[in-house]
């Protein structure tokens, strides 16, 4: 089964939540996941993504490490700080045009999954489909 097939099965009945500045790139990802996933949401900025994490259950967030109003990563560590534990974490994956500077943070926060932009969709496609392969089993 290709990558695609296999996304659309394991991302049915599934959510998730894209945080990115960049209007072109939010509504591209936004409408390719649209496709696959039976829950979409963007943000354009860290207020907005983190109103919507404490409002949603989301499976997986997407976001950008340098959005307007406070940093992704901020934005992360709010949101698990204030996290009521009666719904799972959501798995972030983020993206940044300069990851090697932010590698500390991101083991701090235990951000398993980021990619340097401009990325791989394929490899994005790849780490969405091993997050929902672990939630499924």
């Amino acid at each position: 089964m290709d990558n695609y097939k296999l996304l659309q099965k394991l991302a049915a009945n599934r959510s998730i939540l894209i945080i990115e500045d960049d209007k072109e790139l939010n509504i591209e990802l936004s409408e390719i996941f649209a496709i696959f996933f039976t829950k979409i949401a963007s943000a354009f900025d860290a207020e907005e993504g983190l109103k919507k994490l404490r409002t949603n259950d989301f499976d997986i967030v997407i976001s950008d490490i340098t959005i307007p109003k406070k940093s992704g990563l901020k934005m992360i560590s709010e949101f698990r700080a204030g996290h009521s534990h009666q719904s799972p974490l959501p798995n972030f994956i983020v993206l940044s045009g300069h990851v090697e500077n932010y590698l500390e943070e991101l083991q701090v926060l235990d951000i398993e999954h980021f990619l340097a932009k401009p990325y791989d969709p394929d490899t994005l496609f790849d780490i969405i489909i091993s997050i929902l392969e672990s939630k499924s089993e």
